[in-house]
């Protein structure tokens, strides 16, 4: 409690320090001017407006300059953020070492939104472990007691962990699908371990759900308190806004934030505490692939990061080739697939036949709905069953994005640098896919190559291992073009010489 009064104390007089000097240099104006005026009634007479107009500007300039402050720190302008940095680090004499303690690191992970769901398994499983090692802090009381010097001086130790253990605190939300994944969340992943290499292992604690109306900063400011003994706190949902993520990693060291569009500001300032999930930011960056095992029935392999099982030879078993689109409905360009069953329908030879699975929420899009007849719209709720689903009924992924039309994808200034929600089924799943040939640069280092457990036959030679993709550019010919080469190569990889 100390220490948080003294930072208050300290962060007072930083802020209205400049504006006490100038409170004492009026005091000192109508000090002279009182003893001027005594000199003579006629001269009291006549300076007496003149003193009252000084102290009257002086008072204005006080306010108008810390409403300005204000104003441009909510701003959240990167000057100003960053001084508020530089304040906090040089005025409370902090400093770190790092100490050794068998005690697991406890961490608590909050999401401030009711999505990302398909994210927070991966927070706990796949977040790379310098991010951890460089929040992890002192927070047992009797640690914390050892740190304090002085009031004014204090030095926080930072901890090195061999154990993980990590709690979800998340306000129960009304849409469709929260319930079954915490169903899922309780059922496959709760009190089961992550990855154990070395001194990294993690284990899953609780699931802590609050009631509905719980106001959202209230959940935060509970799992910050000294008595909850958490050494790493995680926001799975930050932006850069100073309310929503830049002010707890100001205020809190403990604060790891996981944005999900560009952030500068975090990227110079907390770059040891800030995360992406999209590999714009390198190295500032991990992919979300962590998700349901479905090919193992939700069994752990503490050798495979992802999923210890394929589904290939359950999609084998599916005729015709099923080509499937995730994700929001508005944010696809059917124009592209609309070309290609146009070209396809005045083709003189026939493309391996196929079937288009939409997983979205809403109606058949217009450009589609006169092939009515080939495609088809499935919304799915249930967590377990959606990934199911994607896993062993699709064929290929097709992403349908263009530069033109969702230009936050891609690397360009002014674009928000998001992640492509398709990625992490093809990397957790090794499904054959259809990208932009940009997003294939850009992601190539993360997609698999192979399919090691695939059930090929024996007269399979080791080429036709290689997972099937294309890539395609914004002209929708080149597209249609890519797009009949995947079929014959997607026939020859699920049924090779079979007759389809």
């Amino acid at each position: 409690m100390n220490e948080r009064t003294n930072e208050r104390g300290s962060l007072l007089v930083a802020l209205f320090g400049p504006f006490k000097t100038i409170g004492i240099i009026s005091d000192q104006i109508l000090l002279v001017g009182k003893a001027t005026m005594s000199r003579g009634p006629q001269r009291r007479q006549r300076r007496k407006h003149f003193w009252w107009k000084v102290v009257g500007v002086l008072c204005i300039v006080q306010v108008v300059s810390q409403m300005t402050f204000v104003f441009f720190f909510r701003l959240n302008d990167s000057w100003t953020t960053r001084w508020w940095w530089w304040w906090s680090v040089t005025s409370t004499g902090v400093s770190t070492s790092t100490i050794t303690d068998d005690r697991p690191c406890r961490v608590a992970i909050t999401n401030s939104e009711p999505f990302h769901f398909e994210t927070l398994e991966s927070v706990g499983t796949l977040l790379p472990l310098r991010f951890l090692q460089a929040a992890a802090m002192v927070t047992t009381p009797e640690l914390q007691q050892t740190t304090r010097t002085t009031a004014t001086s204090r030095r926080r130790r930072r901890r090195s962990c061999r154990t993980w253990i990590f709690d979800l605190h998340l306000p129960q939300r009304p849409t469709p699908r929260f319930d079954p994944w915490v169903k899922y969340f309780h059922k496959h992943v709760l009190q089961r371990g992550t990855s154990q290499h070395g001194y990294n292992n993690r284990t899953w604690g609780r699931l802590i759900l609050y009631p509905k109306k719980s106001t959202w900063p209230t959940i935060p400011q509970y799992i910050a308190r000294p008595d909850m003994h958490y050494d790493v706190l995680i926001e799975a949902s930050c932006y850069c806004q100073t309310e929503k993520g830049l002010k707890r990693l100001v205020n809190d060291p403990r604060q790891i934030c996981i944005f999900h569009q560009d952030c500068p500001t975090a990227k110079q300032s907390w770059a040891n505490r800030s995360v992406w999930l999209s590999p714009h930011h390198r190295p500032q960056y991990y992919l979300p692939a962590a998700l349901p095992r479905v090919g193992s029935g939700g069994r752990s392999n503490d050798d495979e990061p992802y999923n210890n099982h394929s589904s290939y030879a359950q999609r084998r078993d599916l005729t015709p080739l099923q080509l499937c689109v995730t994700g929001n409905s508005r944010r696809r360009q059917w124009s592209l697939l609309e070309h290609y069953l146009q070209h396809e329908h005045h083709a003189v030879t026939s493309s391996p036949p196929f079937e288009i699975r939409i997983y979205s929420d809403g109606s058949l899009p217009t450009p589609l709905q006169v092939y009515a007849d080939r495609v088809h719209m499935l919304n799915i709720d249930d967590y377990w069953e959606f990934h199911d689903s994607i896993a062993t009924h699709c064929h290929a992924l097709v992403f349908l994005v263009t530069r033109q039309a969702n230009v936050n994808y891609f690397r360009q200034t002014g674009g928000l640098q998001k992640l492509t929600g398709s990625m992490p089924l093809v990397v957790a799943y090794r499904l054959p896919y259809m990208v932009h040939e940009e997003l294939y640069n850009l992601y190539r280092d993360d997609l698999p190559l192979r399919d090691t457990h695939a059930a090929y036959d024996t007269d399979h030679d080791t080429r036709q291992m290689t997972i099937p993709f294309a890539t395609h550019t914004d002209d929708v010919a080149n597209f249609t073009s890519a797009l009949s080469t995947l079929l014959l190569r997607l026939q020859d990889y699920y049924y090779g010489d079979q007759v389809v």
